[in-house]
């Protein structure tokens, strides 16, 4: 019987992390064992695959009479608020649990989806996406949508803010995730460009290695 291949992805946090905290956990590391369901291979293959951030800090944010508040106006990245006394969406880009993520394997894709607590917890779910990490290296991206706008958001430290599934072409491939450290050179070369000119990069297939001056970083 063959050994089941692995593929490995390289992160750091590029955001404040006091307590030094584990940010990014594997699912099924968290979950209650004793339920009959963790011994389901369909539930175990996708929670293996899948990882839990969790957020390093305490935060609040609302509005009062129109006017936004926070706890913490530097973890506030920007606002989508069109008109805060008739809202109809809310939208905060948060300064709290980002990360540079990158691979030298070939067609890797990132799938960033809400946490099923968040919109019952914490008021809030996140705007989603996916791409292929081999084409495109920047930082995640934690921008929140109000729940319920009457309410405010509420952050806790080490409540689950989202969640991270890795796909490769092979999908019965393991995943590795490796924190690495030296940001500052690697924030030097991540992409500043917002506007995608270069196409569809973030959804090709990856023809050969985009960022070869990552590789010092992967070893």
């Amino acid at each position: 019987m063959s050994k089941q291949k692995s593929f490995k992805v390289n992160y750091i946090s590029t955001g404040d992390n006091p307590d030094k905290m584990k940010l990014l956990v594997r699912e099924y590391d968290s979950v209650d064992k004793t339920q009959q369901y963790n011994k389901c291979p369909v539930f175990k293959h996708r929670k293996n695959r899948t990882f839990v951030g969790y957020s390093p800090v305490n935060f609040k944010l609302g509005f009062d009479n129109g006017t936004m508040w926070s706890s913490d106006p530097d973890c506030i990245n920007s606002v989508n608020v069109t008109d805060p006394d008739h809202p109809t969406e809310l939208v905060f880009q948060l300064e709290i649990c980002n990360f540079a993520l990158w691979t030298n394997e070939p067609d890797v894709w990132m799938d960033y989806s809400s946490h099923p607590l968040t919109s019952l917890n914490n008021n809030f779910t996140v705007v989603e996406g996916w791409f292929n990490i081999s084409n495109w290296s920047r930082d995640t991206s934690l921008a929140t949508r109000l729940v319920d706008k009457t309410k405010p958001l509420i952050i806790k430290k080490g409540d689950p803010l989202f969640r991270i599934t890795f796909l490769s072409p092979d999908l019965n491939s393991g995943v590795i995730l490796k924190e690495r450290t030296r940001a500052s050179k690697l924030k030097f070369h991540l992409s500043k460009n917002k506007d995608y000119k270069e196409g569809n990069k973030l959804f090709s297939e990856t023809k050969k290695c985009p960022f070869p001056f990552l590789h010092f970083l992967s070893k």
